[in-house]
């Protein structure tokens, strides 16, 4: 299937100055730090790139842009999401256009009760010709996608082969497309993060998180190097953010973009509205764990839990 996903495929933030709009320096200086630290692809725009608070103008001009800084070091993935199929293939289209690897998509919510809509609305995204589809089964309060309805797009639709799995019971899913695909389809996920050595021991092999990435970097090559204490270890002294950074979407956003300013990678922690914000607590705790991570990123190799 030519590109190695396997490891971390991070997800853009989108770096906004302090009025709101998308600063290009730091978008650029994202990208060159994402690569530094060793990524498999940079994915953009998803919802951790506050994907909905962008005009469809500023999603493909920020692919553009991506592209652009990363020049041809990593492979790009585009992300896509329109109202219907047409829309949909058109921003395919116009990521592909723009030099991206492969293509990632997730249906709209108008049409995620409806296999026939969902079934028609994929199938037109690929009739583009991309060589990579890779959709995303997103669900934040359910089990997402039907299990025969993926299956179906797998048996009619050659460019996919990769699914990113965020439901209810990620992992468990993971399972079950590994078995019925007789481990063909390739599982990424960000939310598996949670649970990354159970899901290293599912199948699943890309994780996504969006810019604290060197320590799921190092857990994975431990992994797939045949040294899973070793991972566990690792993984195990990370347990402080996973556990905080995951109580809410927002909040994670915040402590992750002020991680890349402490970094001096990006100028602003901006986020557009609506936002759930810190509060004095938040402000507290944050300041805390982001002096540990800053120490877990910058260490050669990652320090033990103990």
């Amino acid at each position: 299937m030519g590109i190695n996903f396997d490891g971390v495929a991070a997800i853009l933030l989108t770096p906004f100055d302090e009025s709101g709009d998308i600063e290009v320096v730091s978008l650029h200086q994202l990208v060159r730090w994402y690569q530094s630290n060793d990524v498999a692809a940079i994915v953009t725009p998803a919802v951790a790139s506050e994907v909905d608070k962008l005009s469809i103008a500023e999603r493909e001009w920020a692919v553009a842009e991506t592209v652009s800084a990363a020049d041809g070091k990593v492979p790009v993935v585009g992300g896509v999401l329109g109202d219907n199929g047409t829309e949909a293939a058109r921003l395919a289209e116009s990521v592909m256009k723009a030099g991206c690897a492969a293509v990632m998509c997730r249906a709209p919510g108008h049409i995620l009760d409806d296999a026939e809509k969902l079934l028609a609305y994929f199938a037109t995204i690929a009739s583009v010709g991309m060589e990579r589809l890779i959709i995303q089964d997103l669900s934040f309060r359910g089990g997402g996608l039907d299990l025969a309805l993926i299956l179906k797009l797998y048996n009619n639709l050659p460019a996919f082969r990769d699914i990113k799995v965020e439901v209810e019971m990620t992992n468990y899913k993971a399972t079950q497309l590994l078995e019925a695909t007789g481990g063909q389809l390739h599982v990424w996920s960000g939310w598996a993060l949670l649970q990354m050595l159970e899901a290293l021991d599912r199948g699943v092999r890309t994780f996504c998180p969006s810019a604290f990435h060197k320590p799921f970097v190092q857990i994975s090559r431990a992994y797939f190097a045949g040294d899973r204490p070793k991972a566990m270890e690792m993984f195990d002294a990370i347990l402080p953010y996973l556990a905080w950074s995951r109580q809410n979407s927002d909040i994670n956003l915040q402590l992750l973009k002020r991680f890349c300013v402490q970094q001096g990678v990006i100028n602003s922690s901006k986020m557009r509205e609506p936002v759930h914000h810190f509060d004095r607590y938040h402000e507290a705790y944050a300041s805390e764990l982001i002096q540990r991570m800053l120490a877990w990123q910058n260490d050669q190799e990652y320090p033990s839990a103990s």
